[in-house]
């Protein structure tokens, strides 16, 4: 796969260069012609044009078709594992599907109606909703470090600690799910899904104080803030979670996969209605889907039907009727 990948990125990078107009003589007009844009928007086509914008700090061709390779495979078993899971979570509940689809719809038509920008509410809360259940991320520490804790805790001996010293070398395991599922954070609902905390927004005391008004409410181009208890924030780059982790070490590539997302997702639910399989077969079985905890969390079959370990997630796929249009309401 990855050799077919490789092979992919080099045509494509080939073709870009081709278009972009490497062929068209000296070194000046193929700079010129890549700086009118006339290659496309793409990222490859980007990534010509940023090399070309330096005569010293360029990348090589096999540089560049690694970047390539880097962001598709980067992102190839993270971002089918999520759209799996929405399409399961929105296959058992029917409704929320319909209002969605709905919603895209009605996106569209005001798009080819008067060219506004394309606002999901129920797309734009899919993502975080499903991007919580993500396990952990192990690290070693480089140097020694103080780390300083949100809530004190009890050490086994009784010492309630605010802080942990950690020695270098030490091999440290953030828990993911733990954080994105704090109920001390999230509330009493933490474990549920429901992709409505993202839609009810709004901005922090903090956020109010900075720019001197603390009565008016968020405007349409903040970023959307889950309503959270307590007011607690995380480091995380992305809605209030550690999914991407944060600093330094944030993933770079967070929102290609959230864009990703969104237009598979947007281009499926459109045509396509889903639902779960729930036809038995003639020994009165129906394939049961559950999510193995691996490096991710990847659909299975559970046996007999399924060996419990190939990456799979069966649903029964229509075509979309006029019927599978919903009306707005709450996530059941």
């Amino acid at each position: 796969m990855v050799q077919i990948m490789d092979n992919a990125s080099r045509e494509i990078f080939a073709e870009k260069r081709a278009t972009l107009g490497e062929g068209c003589g000296s070194m000046a007009s193929w700079r010129d012609s890549v700086s009118s844009g006339t290659g496309g928007r793409d990222i490859m086509s980007t990534m010509l044009r940023a090399n070309m914008s330096s005569e010293t700090d360029q990348l090589s061709d096999d540089e560049l078709v690694g970047q390539m390779n880097t962001l598709i495979f980067g992102g190839l078993e993270t971002v089918s594992s999520a759209i799996c899971r929405v399409l399961w979570v929105l296959a058992s509940k029917p409704a929320v599907q319909a209002r969605l689809r709905a919603e895209i719809r009605d996106a569209k038509c005001a798009i080819c109606d008067n060219s506004s920008n394309w606002q999901v509410g129920r797309m734009s809360s899919l993502p975080p909703a499903e991007l919580r259940v993500v396990y952990a991320f192990c690290d070693s520490i480089r140097q020694d470090t103080i780390l300083p804790l949100y809530r004190p805790v009890r050490s086994r001996s009784g010492k309630v600690l605010d802080r942990i010293a950690v020695p270098q070398g030490t091999t440290l395991i953030i828990s993911i799910l733990s954080a994105n599922l704090d109920k001390d954070v999230w509330g009493e609902d933490a474990r549920e899904w429901r992709p409505e905390r993202w839609l009810d927004v709004h901005r922090t005391q903090d956020d109010c104080a900075a720019e001197g008004d603390e009565e008016e409410g968020p405007g349409e181009e903040e970023w959307q803030v889950p309503v959270i208890k307590g007011e607690m924030k995380y480091p995380g780059v992305y809605a209030n979670m550690m999914t991407f982790l944060g600093g330094g070490r944030s993933c770079i590539g967070f929102k290609f996969a959230e864009m990703e997302l969104k237009q598979v997702l947007s281009t499926l639910l459109s045509r396509l209605h889903f639902s779960l399989l729930n036809i038995p077969n003639e020994h009165g079985q129906i394939k049961q889907i559950y999510w193995k905890i691996n490096p991710l969390q990847v659909p299975v079959v559970r046996p007999p039907l399924g060996d419990g370990t190939s990456p799979q997630v069966p649903l029964w796929v229509r075509m979309v009727g006029e019927g599978d249009f919903g009306v707005e309401g709450p996530a059941q």
